[in-house]
């Protein structure tokens, strides 16, 4: 092995590797992999990706490598191994491999002719460095195949090792019916080992007949047995070769080398693998003997059973009882802590442990035997601890290797745990419940409770009308509630957590503790969900479709890029025709989706793109002018690459080469395998990766066209490069550096890396990454409801999670220790794809989309700065997972709008926008339906001495030319825009506002000529609305000026509850309203301004501009009510809401929740 004396092991292996020098990159990993165990698991993959380059090296020779091994060949070469020998020649180099039980050869091998000498030889002896040895021999020598003759099991050893590490074929030649010694042959040299490395017991015991039952057991395993005789095959099986120079068993045995598929190890394989080299389970761990990995991973029992042979003789159990391992007593030294958490729970009693158990020692000896001998013995160290239960009921504790004794005082109490059976605690403790009390919770436990308002004492004593003290309640809840299924507080429930989480009570875990703990980190819910606390007429209006709106450009900071995951999936290709059918695509799975519950929306039927094939060029060009119109800032593609082979790449150079397609852009590299997930199958491998330092390089190689490409989106100028699984690669590290260093030689410069956080939660920096996205809603880990859903298909054997648990979360983002762009998910359901194994997340709505879109947004508008704030949307295109934004047939445009307005929302929240106007002009909006009311305001305006005025006005086209005297008389500064007689006086405003917008106008007075013909008191209506805006126009600027947190301003005595004189307004407020992010329970607690006259922050009105067009109004037919414009006249204080913006009165009071008090002057209830 040549050595490079500045570098790793595993450096000299990647080195190899690139280097095409495939043998000597293994042989650098067995060597790093043997001295350094904790890059076990890396290695492996190094492994595996350097044996399949190493194969398809080989494939394209066409003569094989086999090695004949035998202890025989130490002595010279039988009549039946010269025989394969020459049959060998004709189609494969050979080698001879000896093995012995000697360091040299002996006598006979020495007088023995040259040609009958071994290649090599082997020395196994009885020393601990001998397997050691063999494994760095193996590693250097690859061979095709390997067949063993008089195998022992010292031979059984080499084949096992090629079989790991080279993947070789092996065949073991049975040519009478003796069949490995006994237990002397071996044994002494496994014991050497294995006192070395203290990890598995002592094997001299085995006799003979144990060790045939265990060889023969893993000689089943192997590629093939060719035997002598017809009585041997029938034993033993396999091919019966009785003279290897026979034509026909050349063609058997040619066939039984090359066609042969390996067939998984069996246990016998797994212990003795991990005998030989325990680190050696990580080298199988994602190869094809998962049985393997397993095994060397089990517990302390393993059986070897024979298959069924016809000699009923050879079918018998053998055990290797882990158990008889006898490691010399190791003393404890234990900290100040955990004796002091031992005394605090009276867990050691040593006078009682020594008489409990009859044990001929001192009590100062006490502890140590318990803890070095005891507790393998499962005695008890006192009556509030029983070893062997707690071991028993917290397998994932000893599965680590944990002293369950220590855990249970230092962790495992305050995790809940139970240290006795529940038979047992009233015992220990004088009650029925367990021993946990408050006096035992450390400060975090308590400090939790408190945070997540778990126990509230006084609601808990009156609710169970409890005789005691609020000191006491929370020993009492502890010690006798939770066995009585009492709650807490109203922010817990005791009976649904226990019965909602069985893997956590059959654990032993006291339920109210481990959630405080550990649950509310994993999503467990604490309460029901409440299915209905979200309105079946909510969610008739969350369902209401949006149509296409043509938006102007908006002209205010935008405080994120929105970036959406796209899927190239919607068009045919080879692959796909081969694997799924002719004429595949992602529409094939989505057409026949069926709903799998009541209301469960299914299938996802596309609108005004239809069906479409992304191979027309004309889709994308679509797809560019919808995501700009409603502010998506740029699609990240996904990268299909295997190998150097790309799939599905069409869609991503289509988009490429044509400039004019001027969306900005970036690519995820999806590195998994491709496989038939959706069918179930995940073992069946369609499209593998092939990670390893040679793809390094031709990946790079063929991102670089993109990364140059003036629209390729760059955070801190750097382009975005995303990995989708780096975990993946056998050195993510290694990988990263060596792209950045080619990036930087070839005209790129830096990258900025980032990872995805789908199917793991590492931070960036372990991989050398910059970055994480979110990739919503893998990893979530939210609250499986499925139990919980009514009208669930009885077949339905997939999952239902609760949508709604990722937009609470959102509310309260946690502060990440390392850059994370934030993900949000529309919706999402594979049931497309998975049919009835599916995942679906319940509760969705554009309204509350739109509401997490814009929390992501406010959060990463706080941690990254200017054009590096991005946030992800998973999906644009996934309409296999229900998860689009492109538009469908229930919902129309909904979900694209959901993305402007929060967009909009949280550009208008920031500081920045609502002062950063220059013109400080009130921009007077007056519909002028009356001309004569319209002179009435002029002469109002006059009268304040107000110089800093723009009349904005509409009228009706037939009276035009009366209003334009009217406003060149007046010396005002105007504007009029005559319109139809539609939609009141709110249209015409609608109409007329992108003239103010454009004007860069901080307030804006509303006004109408309002006559109020159907009432009495109009003229006095009128005349109060006047007197309490125009009067107070100086302050109302001053007020805007001064406090960014103003949005309206109404006149005193006019702004009343909304569900007030609420008529036939109510379904069209409230369609409006989700439309805004707003929910039916907020809309009925917030004020409307009574006769939509009011000022108004001009800026927070630009998400009304395309909320509605022309054709929403009504006609005018004398209405007084019910209309789609008065609809319209209580959504502005809404606007404000959903802003953050305040409203006040004329007097200076907030009104942000105003109740009824009484009859409003100026109207009846209707």
């Amino acid at each position: 092995m040549t050595t490079h004396q500045t570098f790793s092991p595993l450096t000299q292996g990647n080195i190899a590797v690139r280097n095409k020098d495939y043998v000597t990159a293994i042989g650098h990993y067995i060597y790093a992999a043997r001295n350094t165990p904790e890059l076990a698991k890396m290695l492996s993959c190094n492994i595996r990706m350097a044996q399949r380059k190493y194969r398809n090296q080989r494939a394209l020779i066409p003569r094989l490598r086999v090695a004949i091994c035998s202890t025989l060949l130490a002595d010279g070469m039988p009549g039946r191994i010269h025989a394969f020998t020459n049959f060998y020649n004709d189609f494969a180099d050979i080698e001879l491999i000896g093995i012995s039980s000697q360091s040299s050869y002996s006598e006979e091998a020495e007088r023995a002719s040259s040609t009958s000498k071994p290649t090599r030889l082997l020395a196994i002896l009885d020393d601990n460095d001998s397997i050691n040895k063999a494994i760095d021999f193996i590693a250097c020598s690859p061979f095709d195949s390997l067949h063993l003759f008089k195998p022992c099991a010292r031979t059984l050893l080499i084949g096992t090792l090629y079989k790991i590490i080279w993947d070789a074929k092996v065949l073991i030649d049975i040519d009478d019916e003796t069949f490995l010694p006994g237990e002397s042959e071996l044994a002494g040299v496994l014991d050497a080992y294995l006192q070395g490395n203290q990890a598995f017991p002592a094997l001299s015991s085995s006799n003979t007949e144990e060790w045939l039952k265990i060889s023969l057991s893993l000689a089943k395993e192997f590629d093939g047995i060719t035997a002598s005789s017809a009585a041997v095959q029938q034993r033993f099986g396999g091919e019966l070769i009785s003279h290897a120079l026979e034509e026909k068993n050349i063609l058997k045995l040619k066939r039984s080398i090359e066609n042969t598929t390996s067939r998984s190890l069996s246990q016998a394989m797994a212990k003795l693998a991990g005998i030989f080299m325990p680190q050696l389970a990580q080298l199988v761990q994602e190869q094809k003997y998962p049985s393997l990995h397993h095994n060397l991973e089990s517990g302390a029992h393993t059986q070897y059973r024979l298959e069924s042979q016809p000699n009923s003789s050879n079918t018998a159990t053998v055990e290797l009882a882990t158990s008889t391992l006898e490691s010399p007593p190791t003393k404890f030294e234990l900290s100040d802590y955990i004796l002091e958490q031992i005394n605090k729970l009276g867990l050691f009693d040593a006078e009682w442990y020594v008489e409990e158990h009859s044990l001929g020692i001192s009590t100062e000896e006490a502890l140590q035997h318990y803890l070095t001998q005891g507790i393998e013995q499962d005695l008890n160290p006192s009556d509030k601890f029983n070893t062997r239960f707690y071991k028993q009921s917290n397998p994932d504790i000893v599965s680590v290797g944990a002293n369950p004794f220590i855990h249970y005082a230092t962790q495992g109490i305050n995790e809940g745990r139970r240290p006795l059976p529940l038979e047992n605690i009233a015992t220990a403790s004088g009650t029925g419940s367990p021993q946990v009390s408050s006096a035992q919770l450390d400060g975090y436990t308590l400090e939790q409770i408190n945070k997540l308002n778990l126990f509230d004492a006084e609601w808990y004593i009156k609710e169970y009308a409890l005789n005691i003290t609020i000191d006491e309640a929370l020993d009492h809840y502890l010690i006798f509630g939770i066995e009585q299924e009492l709650n807490p507080s109203s922010q817990f429930n005791t009976r649904h957590y226990k019965r909602s989480n069985p893997d956590v009570m059959n654990s032993g875990a006291n339920p109210f503790i481990h959630y405080a703990v550990q649950g509310v980190n994993e999503g467990r819910l604490p309460l029901p969900l409440d299915l209905a606390q979200v309105s079946t007429e909510q969610k008739i209006i969350d369902q209401q479709y949006v149509p296409y709106r043509k938006v102007d450009s908006i002209e205010v900071e935008i405080p994120a890029k929105v970036i959406c995951f796209y899927l190239p999936q919607f068009h045919a290709i080879p692959e796909n025709d081969k694997w799924w059918g002719t004429g595949f695509t992602e529409w094939t799975n989505v057409k026949p989706a069926q709903p799998q519950f009541e209301g469960h929306y299914q299938p996802h039927e596309p609108d005004v793109l239809g069906y479409y094939n992304l191979l027309d060029t004309e889709v994308q060009r679509k797809q560019v002018e919808l995501a700009k119109n409603y502010g998506v800032g740029g699609f990240c593609f996904y990268y299909y690459w295997f190998d150097g082979k790309r799939l599905l790449e069409k869609p991503v150079e289509n988009y490429l080469n044509d400039k004019s397609l001027d969306l900005p852009f970036c690519l995820c590299w999806a590195n998994e395998n491709w496989s038939r997930r959706w069918d179930g199958l995940e073992n069946d491998i369609l499209m593998g990766q092939n990670h390893c330092p040679e793809d390094d390089l031709a990946f790079i190689e063929s991102l670089a066209p993109y990364l140059k490409d003036s629209r390729y989106i760059r955070v801190d100028g750097k382009p975005l490069v995303i990995i989708y699984r780096p975990g993946l690669f056998p050195d993510p590290v290694g990988t990263g550096k060596f792209w950045r260093q080619w990036c930087r030689e070839n005209g790129i410069g830096e990258i900025h890396l980032a990872l995805t956080h789908s199917f793991e939660k590492t931070p960036p920096h372990e991989y050398g990454y910059d970055s994480v996205v979110e990739f919503p809603p893998n990893n979530t880990g939210i609250p499986n409801i499925t139990a919980q859903i009514e009208g669930v298909n009885e077949d339905f054997a997939g999952s239902i999670y609760d949508w709604g648990t990722l937009v609470k979360r959102s509310e309260d983002y946690t502060t990440p220790e390392y850059p994370v762009f934030r993900g949000v998910c529309p919706s999402w359901d594979n049931t497309a794809r998975k049919k009835k194994k599916g995942s679906i997340l319940y509760g969705s709505s554009p309204r509350q989309y739109q509401n997490w879109l814009f929390n992501a947004i406010a959060d990463t508008s706080k941690r990254w700065k200017g054009t590096d704030r991005l946030v992800f949307v998973n999906a644009w295109n996934e309409w296999a997972e229900g998860a689009h934004l492109e538009p469908d047939a229930r919902y129309g445009f909904a979900y694209l709008e959901a993305t402007r307005n929060a967009l909009l929302k949280a550009s208008l929240c920031l500081e920045q926008n609502k002062s950063s106007v220059d013109n400080d002009t009130l921009a007077v909006v007056v519909h002028s339906f009356y001309p004569d009311i319209l002179e009435e305001i002029i002469e109002r305006l006059k009268k304040t001495g107000n110089t800093q005025l723009k009349l904005f006005v509409t009228c009706p086209e037939d009276k035009a030319s009366e209003v334009e005297g009217i406003l060149a008389r007046s010396g005002f500064e105007h504007l009029l825009l005559p319109t139809t007689n539609r939609g009141r006086d709110v249209l015409p405003f609608f109409k007329i506002l992108p003239h103010i917008l454009n004007g860069h106008h901080r307030a804006i007075l509303k006004l109408h000529t309002k006559k109020s013909k159907h009432r009495d008191d109009g003229d006095k209506w009128r005349d109060d609305l006047y007197e309490k805006l125009i009067g107070h126009i100086s302050a109302a600027q001053q007020a805007f000026k001064e406090d960014s947190e103003i949005g309206m301003i109404g006149p005193a005595g006019h702004i009343l509850p909304m569900d007030s004189y609420w008529g036939s307004n109510e379904k069209n407020v409230l369609k409006l309203a989700a439309r805004l992010g707003i929910g039916q329970e907020q809309v009925f607690d917030l004020p409307f301004i009574a006769g939509t006259m009011f000022f108004c922050r001009t800026i927070s009105l630009l998400p009304l501009c395309k909320l509605a067009t022309e054709d929403d109004f009504e006609l005018e037919a004398g209405q007084t009510d019910g209309t789609f414009a008065h609809a319209i006249e209580r959504i502005f204080p809404i606007l404000m809401h959903s802003l953050k913006l305040t409203i006040m009165d004329t007097e200076h009071k907030k009104t942000e929740h105003t109740h009824s008090s009484g009859e409003y002057a100026y109207a009846r209830k209707g």
